[in-house]
């Protein structure tokens, strides 16, 4: 005997045999609708942000539960599985506490994966379709110079597949995670050259996190570190001929520069000197290029 029963309440079940007495008992139930869930954005990548959104009837992000485990595993076993996500917000949901929870996450892996949910005082069941991380989009970047220094311009190219450079943005930032984060230097997100790049100076040394959103959707944390190393040289002393201590020093009179700083290269490197209204960029035109 089947009946589509939804709710919860008190119903009551007849048995009725040929030359025998009707016999009715009381039964209590409480079905629940499984949950619809949706992803933003729609098409995920590995180490992107997402927002899995689930749908139905009754749902409570206090109480409910969610593991996100690998296409292999088994939702009957779903507290015992490690969850394949990284979730940096932690593992709880949040919803308007009736009919809808969300849940934020990042999936380092590109692959299939089953989304299992547990409504209160039932176990985890799998939701209908897989969850399809695909690989990162963009993969990776690349800097130039290979080695980033302070106040030097650095020029940020990423590599993929379908990267869009009318549509996407770039930044980078110095905290962990790229969602919710501001660019450094107080700077606006970046919009990208044809060929995928942009150029980004740093105040300071450390490391930085490199961010891309396709479209202006939810960010993409990139897994490669950023380091920034001290200016080279930090520091240095010119003097004239006379010995005269810059910046009293005539035009036309030689100058020496003396660059006091460890991992210098003479004879590899190379100074140029420009117009103080000009930046050191690589095409800025000298007033004074020599060898070291």
């Amino acid at each position: 005997y089947q009946r589509r029963v939804h709710g919860q309440g008190t119903g009551s079940i007849t048995f009725e045999a040929p030359g025998f007495a009707i016999s009715t008992h009381t039964a209590t139930y409480d079905i629940r609708v499984l949950p619809v869930w949706t992803s933003q954005p729609s098409e995920t990548f590995q180490w992107q942000f997402i927002r899995l959104r689930f749908t139905a009837p009754g749902l409570n992000s206090l109480y409910d539960k969610l593991r996100i485990i690998s296409s292999s595993s088994s939702c009957s076993s779903a507290d015992n599985e490690v969850p394949v996500d990284n979730a940096p917000y932690g593992y709880d949901l949040s919803g308007d506490g009736s009919t809808y929870t969300e849940y934020k996450t990042v999936i380092d892996e590109a692959d299939y994966y089953k989304i299992c949910y547990q409504i209160q005082g039932f176990p985890y069941v799998q939701l209908k379709n897989l969850l399809n991380i695909r690989s990162g989009d963009p993969i990776s970047f690349a800097t130039s110079p290979l080695v980033p220094r302070v106040q030097q311009p650095v020029t940020i190219k990423f590599i993929g597949w379908t990267l869009n450079s009318s549509t996407d943005l770039a930044m980078v930032t110095d905290t962990e995670l790229c969602q919710d984060s501001v660019p450094i230097n107080g700077g606006q997100y970046s919009k990208l050259t044809p060929t995928s790049t942009f150029i980004q100076k740093f105040r300071r040394a450390g490391t930085y996190t490199v961010c891309y959103s396709r479209g202006g959707s939810e960010w993409t944390t990139m897994p490669l570190i950023l380091e920034v190393i001290e200016a080279l040289p930090s520091t240095y002393v010119t003097s004239g001929g006379s010995g005269t201590v810059w910046p009293d020093v005539g035009v036309g009179e030689p100058l020496t520069f003396v660059f006091a700083t460890n991992g210098l290269n003479p004879g590899l490197d190379r100074v140029k000197i420009v117009n103080a209204l000009e930046l050191c960029d690589i095409d800025t035109s000298p007033v004074l290029c020599v060898d070291t």
